[in-house]
């Protein structure tokens, strides 16, 4: 299936050096997500993860509530530590480094990579994990579908520091799995257990962690 075959791609770009592997995760995931993702870039050996914070569409703000940053886990992403950092290519940048053939395998998470989606799959292997259909997602050379924030249980840490709790309203829709479910089964099909079975359980961890 369609996880196997991602969990092959990474094992075939890992041979190649896990430099040339790299995670382009998003500030739309949850915690949860987020948190799973790191796990398995982790048991991999992939240092190449961050959230695409200058891949970011920013909105307009004001001086007391409205944010210009409206993706909902952006504060959870850096106290995850997996905003911009030293040593870590930021969004743009592992782009470039897949338009370039530097990298062998892209997961990527949510981001519509627009215009450089083809040019980005024409030199590396992409496995896209996706809500929604757009033009990075149709050029992906594989696609897992991602559930959305209501069909999945999870939190979100808003501007504040605050975690809020996001409640399953709904099932996934056909195929489609959450984020941190994804991240596991590629992580079992790879030989690796996975350290949680519940979104419950995941955070106990990353909660610990952070």
């Amino acid at each position: 299936d369609a996880v196997n075959q991602a969990a092959e791609a990474l094992k075939a770009g890992l041979a190649k050096g896990p430099e040339q592997v790299a995670f382009l995760l998003s500030p739309q995931m949850t915690n949860e997500e987020l948190y799973a993702f790191q796990w398995l870039a982790g048991q991999l050996g992939v240092t190449q993860v961050e959230v695409g914070d200058d891949l970011k569409a920013m909105g307009t703000a004001d001086d007391y509530l409205i944010q210009a940053d409206k993706n909902p886990n952006s504060r959870g992403a850096v106290d995850l530590g997996l905003a911009p950092r030293a040593g870590v290519l930021g969004g743009q940048a592992v782009i470039e480094a897949a338009k370039a053939g530097k990298l062998a395998v892209l997961l990527l998470v949510g981001h519509d990579l627009g215009a450089d989606a083809v040019a980005v799959a024409a030199k590396a292997t992409v496995i896209g994990i996706h809500s929604h259909a757009h033009v990075g997602a149709l050029a992906s050379t594989l696609l897992l579908p991602k559930a959305v924030h209501a069909e999945q249980d999870g939190s979100f840490t808003n501007v504040k520091g605050r975690v809020q709790r996001v409640r399953k309203a709904l099932e996934p829709l056909a195929e489609s799995l959450p984020g941190y479910t994804l991240a596991f089964h590629l992580a079992e099909s790879l030989g690796h257990k996975a350290p949680a079975s519940s979104p419950t359980e995941i955070f106990s961890l990353l909660a610990a962690k952070v």
